[in-house]
């Protein structure tokens, strides 16, 4: 999944550079996970990840998708010698015009929308784009804001890709099990 520069590369491997095989990467929960669940940091991350998602169900987002982005997506035990610390999530919904008295429930689902407090909870870090708003030149600005600032890795500005997942609450039962056969195997161990 990372090429030789340690990073998911922005357009597939062997393709063609306006391959619509680019990024951000359509993946599916259980395959997220299978793919990054590759220590035990990042299962801990992974999951936050889910309990993230989870909240979401519970307080009634069901439907959209999210991109993933973050050190998580890359290499970075090799790039800088460390784990990852969180993941990097914009979650795209339909909000202001779905949720009934959106002040209220937004002010009781706080760490679903607060990045620090959902990076304590669930190691999170959390942003929005609500898909009920108008689509005019503030919602494309949010819109290529998210892409041209996850196209390129922080440190280097090096071109990178990233994910895109949607939400699936059968899936990401799936995604636990998985993981947790995992933690099972590695307590036998």
């Amino acid at each position: 999944m990372w090429n030789i520069q340690g990073v998911v590369p922005p357009v597939a491997i062997g393709e063609a550079g306006h391959s619509t095989n680019r990024s951000p990467y359509l993946v599916n929960i259980i395959q997220f996970v299978k793919d990054f669940a590759l220590s035990a940091q990042r299962i801990d991350i992974l999951i936050g990840f889910l309990e993230y998602r989870q909240a979401l169900y519970s307080a009634g987002i069901t439907t959209g998708f999210q991109w993933i982005n973050g050190s998580f997506v890359e290499n970075v035990e090799v790039l800088a010698e460390r784990a990852p610390n969180d993941i990097d999530v914009v979650t795209f919904s339909n909000l202001c015009n779905t949720v009934p008295n959106f002040e209220d429930w937004v002010s009781q689902n706080l760490p679903l929308f607060s990045a620090p407090q959902a990076k304590t909870q669930y190691r999170v870090d959390c942003y929005w784009v609500d898909m009920d708003a108008e689509f005019n030149a503030d919602s494309i600005e949010r819109c290529s804001y998210w892409y041209s600032m996850w196209s390129h890795q922080k440190e280097t500005n090096l071109w990178k890709g990233f994910f895109q997942m949607t939400l699936s609450p059968e899936d990401d039962k799936r995604a636990a099990e998985y993981l947790t056969s995992l933690n099972t195997e590695s307590n036998h161990a």
